[in-house]
């Protein structure tokens, strides 16, 4: 593996002539034996303090620009830092969960692939220059350098050749050893027996550009870096006890004894992170495979929207659904938004798919709802909405959405899907367009489907006080005395007299239809400790006659708009009032 001695130490060409001979003879040597041109001792060699003022200041320019550089983003440096010692402290410690186990696995099956690499790297680059040696002793050329150095070549060679011919002499459990059988051929090489004390640093140097640092990868962790890197430099070491050893060698050594730390620091937490991310990404694929699995076997139709909530290729289950079955007709690109029932709606439904936008990265997100689909004939259907969000390894954000007619079938979802048209928008004021309906009408009758994180619904019965209706199990039959403090119940008592009286039920007979009323900052006792709402008020009636209270809020508060427990009036400028 000495190329440098190979060609740079020993090789000398035969003269051809008496003129080449003398030439060769004429050439002085330097202080280290090396050939040097007569030239070079007339070259100024002094150095004067404008050397000084120009390195120096711009040495301080890059130093404080690194600084600032450094102070600007001391975040981000603590956290590489605190990742590399978690890297090293997995290292030096045994694995204590099943992921870092699996991590570690990992890791040393891809050192094993990196090691049979190396062993291959190795005779193909030896391969060459033993050729040349062979040739020169076969024509009786001599050489320069000790014997002991083309014999360590060869059987370096030979060791290389026959592990990438039997790769089974290889496995994950005697890296470590193959590491140290490296270590020590590379502190043999130091040797008296192999290279000169004048020539230690060059060597040392050399093998750490194109043997050691190349092998890093072998080693389980940066303490056996370590421990290898410390046989070259105790041979350097005991040689300079026992003969004349330039200072240059010994701190070639230590040079490349912490290089070789550093970089076998960097390469373990590059091979960490390379597995975690790969894990992470079987992972998201195999989520995003068993959905889409189940989406479908559920669902009518399953369409792939970009982060533009565009189509990202035609969808025949879809076009056939919509009617969309023209020659030459395509849904890729079209906007999903364009496929439902008027504008309102579509902004919930827009609404509704971005409401995911700031999970993490690597989270699987996952929400059903309903809406309206219109087809090519302007018919309104009744669909199930199921979507899936997530991210491709590229950060782009990715929506399955599953799509089921329920016109003339259940919900799958249930009570847990978000009605598109009877919750209040987060955007927007409560009481606005679309934020509840007349349970008179048959294609609302889930008005009590709200998200159950964010939105709530209560359909009270004012003549019974009891809650007939609720998305939230934990308020069906309770008073509203119960759910409400005492200016709360007025409020709604005070609403329901006036909803109620004569003139409430004339108008609405003439079609006017009774108005919904938004208020703000309602105390509701859910929980251990009641909390303020903001919503819409509402009376329905069904098709029956019975008429109930429809309570319709967000929790938590979101928006004040009100002063605490005070209601607004249709004609009031201080609330907002959606006819419907």
């Amino acid at each position: 593996m000495s190329l440098f001695g190979m060609y740079g130490w020993y090789v000398v060409p035969r003269p051809q002539s008496n003129k080449a001979q003398a030439y060769f003879q004429e050439v002085p040597q330097g202080h280290n034996g090396c050939s040097m041109d007569p030239s070079t001792d007339r070259l100024d060699t002094r150095l004067d303090t404008n050397f000084v003022v120009f390195t120096a200041t711009f040495q301080l320019l890059f130093i404080l620009r690194m600084a600032c550089c450094g102070f600007k983003h001391r975040g981000y440096l603590r956290n590489v830092v605190r990742r590399a010692l978690a890297a090293l402290g997995r290292c030096l410690r045994v694995s204590v969960t099943e992921e870092e186990r699996l991590i570690v696995e990992q890791v040393s099956f891809l050192r094993l692939q990196i090691a049979r690499i190396y062993f291959r790297y190795v005779w193909v680059m030896l391969l060459l220059p033993l050729l040349v040696i062979e040739l020169r002793v076969l024509r009786g050329v001599p050489g320069k350098m000790p014997a002991a150095l083309f014999w360590s070549n060869s059987v370096t060679f030979v060791v290389g050749g026959l592990v990438d011919m039997i790769p089974s002499v290889l496995s994950v459990r005697n890296l470590n050893a193959a590491y140290f059988v490296l270590a020590l051929g590379w502190a043999a090489h130091l040797s008296p027996w192999h290279v000169p004390p004048d020539k230690a640093a060059e060597v040392s140097l050399f093998f750490l550009g194109l043997a050691r640092l190349p092998a890093i990868g072998i080693a389980s962790s940066p303490v056996v870096v370590a421990a290898g890197s410390l046989l070259p430099l105790l041979v350097v070491l005991l040689r300079a006890t026992a003969e004349p050893m330039p200072p240059a060698s010994i701190l070639a050594e230590i040079t490349g004894l912490v290089a070789n730390v550093c970089v076998s620091v960097s390469v373990q937490f590059l091979l960490n992170y390379r597995i975690e991310r790969s894990m992470q990404y079987k992972k998201m694929a195999s989520d995003f495979n068993a959905a889409s699995s189940l989406l479908h076997l559920t669902c009518d139709s399953v369409v792939e929207l970009d982060a533009d909530l565009r189509m990202a290729e035609h969808t025949p289950s879809l076009s056939a659904m919509l009617l969309h079955n023209r020659p030459g007709a395509t849904l890729a690109g079209m906007e999903f938004a364009d496929l439902l029932a008027g504008a309102a709606e579509a902004a919930r439904v827009v609404e509704i798919l971005r409401r995911f936008e700031d999970c993490p990265p690597d989270s699987v997100n996952a929400q059903a709802f309903h809406t309206h689909l219109v087809d090519s004939d302007s018919n309104r259907f009744r669909t199930e909405v199921f979507q899936v969000m997530y991210h491709t390894p590229q950060g782009n954000a990715r929506h399955l959405i599953g799509l089921r007619d329920v016109t003339d079938q259940e919900s799958l979802s249930g009570s847990r899907a978000i009605e598109s048209l009877s919750v209040v928008p987060r955007s927007v004021t409560p009481g606005s367009a679309g934020a509840c309906s007349s349970i008179g009408a048959s294609e609302h009758v889930q008005t009590c489907a709200i998200a159950h994180d964010k939105f709530l619904s209560l359909l009270i019965d004012m003549d019974l006080q009891l809650t007939h209706l609720s998305s939230q199990p934990i308020c069906l039959g309770c008073r509203p005395s119960d759910l409400f403090s005492a200016a709360g119940v007025e409020l709604l008592e005070r609403l329901w007299a006036v909803q109620t009286a004569p003139n409430a039920a004339t108008a609405q007979n003439r079609g006017s239809g009774l108005p919904n009323y938004s208020f703000s900052a309602l105390e509701l006792r859910l929980g251990h400790e009641p909390f303020d709402v903001s919503g819409t008020l509402q009376v329905v009636e069904t098709q029956t006659g019975d008429r109930y209270l429809l309570l319709v809020c967000v929790m938590p508060l979101a928006l004040t708009i009100a002063p605490k427990g005070s209601l607004g009036s249709p004609g009031s400028d201080e609330y907002t009032t959606v006819q419907f």
